[in-house]
């Protein structure tokens, strides 16, 4: 696979400002979600579960290529929420050992 930067550069001059934002936004969102799948090892199932994800959108939801809405954003504060309760019970229990 080639990767074409020419291409891609011109794909970013031709943006105006609120397509940017949108781009950035919805990058960090593609981001944020595949980061919770990967701290919380989350499966596919559970990726379907907790994001209301239909099996047949599965891949492109976590390819970034579908628009996240606002119950996505709230899944994702949720779930940030459980890592950081898992962090911290974890936290304690090293604390408690050492």
């Amino acid at each position: 696979m080639r990767l074409q930067s020419k291409k891609i550069i011109r794909f970013f001059s031709e943006l105006n400002e609120a397509e940017k934002e949108y781009l950035q936004i919805h990058n960090n969102l593609f981001n944020a979600i595949n980061a919770l799948i990967l701290n919380l090892e989350l499966s596919k199932e559970d990726v379907m579960k907790e994001f209301n994800v239909h099996e047949t959108s599965y891949e492109a939801f976590i390819k970034g290529a579908l628009d996240y809405d606002i119950g996505i954003i709230s899944t994702i504060n949720y779930l940030n929420s459980v890592l950081e309760e898992r962090k911290f019970k974890n936290s304690q229990q090293k604390i408690k050992i050492g």
